[in-house]
């Protein structure tokens, strides 16, 4: 019975259409318009699906532009007056004021084999941690194992030479290095150094990314990459050229620091120049441009005339391209490549640049 009832009512309504029609000039029989019916509301449903499909976009678009507007006026309402837009870096005050703090963003520390990238790279990270009690940081070290990074951090707290921390053999050193396994103790579940062992794809990587943060709700993740063009991007090397590989991992680098809102900092290597002695630029970052196009800051670092054999170098810490903040130029580093540490030169005996 309602199927008879569903039929007469789709006959009325052809007949209905036929009248209409004819009305207007247009005839068509009240049998073809039936035999149409059933094409002409499925095009009415798909365009009203459609039509909900392109609301609900507009619902995700406008609210997502206002709900981010509000965010960064309530920040912008909560910071007091002078307050750093990103993490405090005490042992870098120069490079904390050229940043405006360590902010969210994709950081690259480019430089010559023995340059002392991964030096900075783990001084930034214990720098971070002492500066900032909520901070917590992954180290991934994908060239040197992490025991090799832990001892080079004990070289740096203690300020004597890795050797001695490996085999030490002057008295006086042990108190120093007393107080640097006190402190790499006290930074237990805030700082986790992980090797090519641990992580030897990209997926390894995030995966030790999101336990972090959901096992620290409430903290601060920093996240350092030493070696990034070590990295497997988990594309087939057959099928792809280095060149694409790098873009790859590029492009999702760049997207880790969009999902998580994090500092993510990264090392890598310079191209072999023909005078060694020239200043670097974006240019002679290995592989592509595409790592210096994604990132937000570029820092490279330079000296001339390097001795390996000299305890102290004097490095030029170049912001090639800086898009956090108004600084450009360079800053004045020393580098101790026997005890892994960086310093900033004071104002009296920097000769490179000025804040």
């Amino acid at each position: 019975m309602t199927q008879n009832l569903k039929e007469e009512q789709q006959e009325i309504t052809a007949a209905e259409l036929e009248k209409i029609l004819k009305e207007k000039g247009i005839a068509v029989k009240a049998d073809t318009i039936k035999e149409a019916l059933p094409k002409i509301e499925s095009a009415i449903e798909h365009g009203n699906k459609l039509k909900k499909k392109a609301e609900d976009i507009q619902k995700l678009i406008l609210p997502s532009i206002t709900k981010q507007n509000r965010i960064a006026k309530a920040v912008y309402d909560a910071r007091k007056q002078g307050e750093l837009l990103g993490l405090k870096l005490n042992s870098f005050p120069e490079i904390q004021r050229a940043l405006e703090g360590l902010q969210d963003g994709f950081y690259l520390i480019g430089a010559d084999t023995n340059m002392g990238k991964s030096a900075l790279s783990h001084n930034l990270c214990l720098d971070v941690l002492r500066s900032n009690p909520d901070a917590i940081a992954l180290y991934f070290s994908l060239d040197d194992s992490a025991e090799d990074i832990l001892t080079r951090m004990r070289a740096n707290i203690a300020e004597v030479e890795i050797n001695q921390v490996k085999a030490p053999w002057k008295p006086g050193n042990k108190v120093a290095l007393d107080k640097a396994y006190k402190t790499l103790d006290d930074l237990e579940n805030r700082l986790f150094i992980l090797d090519q062992e641990q992580v030897a794809t990209f997926e390894n990587l995030t995966h030790f990314m999101e336990e972090a943060i959901v096992k620290n709700k409430g903290k601060k993740l920093v996240v350092f990459i030493d070696a990034i063009l070590n990295l497997d991007v988990e594309e087939d090397p057959l099928k792809k050229t280095i060149r694409e590989l790098n873009i790859t991992r590029a492009n999702k680098l760049k997207a880790l620091v969009k999902k998580y809102s994090l500092p993510l900092i990264c090392t890598v290597e310079l191209k072999k120049r023909k005078d060694n002695d020239e200043r670097p630029t974006l240019g002679d970052i290995m592989e592509t441009g595409k790592y210096a196009y994604n990132a937000n800051v570029v820092m490279l670092l330079h000296a001339t005339a390097v001795d390996m054999t000299v305890e102290e170098t004097k490095v030029e810490l170049i912001f090639a391209k800086n898009k956090l903040s108004h600084f450009k130029g360079s800053l004045a580093l020393t580098f101790y490549r026997k005890r892994a540490r960086i310093e900033e030169q004071t104002y009296d005996t920097r000769p490179i640049g000025k804040l």
